[in-house]
């Protein structure tokens, strides 16, 4: 996902799209410091 885009949405789905974007790259952050495995990439196709 690329936050450079963010700017072009509407202000009303600008908060849904950064608490997706914060949530999903805390969770991948998290899975790789306990796992050791990188599912960012996985996650931002799902």
């Amino acid at each position: 996902w690329d936050i450079g885009y963010i700017n072009k949405l509407p202000q009303y789905m600008r908060m849904c799209f950064l608490a997706l974007y914060n949530t999903t790259n805390q969770f991948a952050f998290e899975f790789m410091r306990d796992k050791g495995l990188n599912i960012l990439g996985y996650l931002t196709r799902a």
